[in-house]
């Protein structure tokens, strides 16, 4: 949309034109005949003191003594019967080797040579 093409009729910028021209007009006018000397004097007219007391905090309220809270303990442990079926105690364990000298392993028997064979006769 072209916004320059919305506003092209002329008696809407002259209207704008001459109220501003008035307002001027106008503020130049009042300046001139001395309203501004009127507008200064009432401005500086007396200025009325008066002398406000300052207001008394009330005392604050008593402080609430709070009871200590009570000391919680703790519960006792739980108690717990002893079985009444006789449980039988496991064998005792064997001691585990846990060390073992290397015992070198039996020399294997020598096998028996045979005994070279004689050449045959030419």
């Amino acid at each position: 949309m072209n916004f320059s093409q919305r506003q092209r009729d002329p008696r809407r910028h002259i209207v704008g034109i001459g109220f501003v021209i008035l307002f001027h007009a106008a503020i130049v006018y009042a300046l001139l005949t001395g309203l501004a000397k009127k507008v200064v004097d009432v401005v500086r007219a007396p200025i009325e003191t008066k002398v406000i007391e300052e207001i008394k905090k009330p005392p604050p309220p008593p402080e609430v003594v709070v009871p200590p809270p009570p000391k919680l303990e703790a519960p006792p442990p739980p108690f717990i019967p002893p079985p009444e079926v006789q449980v039988a105690v496991p064998p005792p364990v064997q001691p585990t080797i846990t060390a073992s000298t290397p015992v070198p392993p039996p020399a294997a028997p020598m096998a028996p040579v045979a005994p070279p064979a004689a050449a045959p006769a030419p």
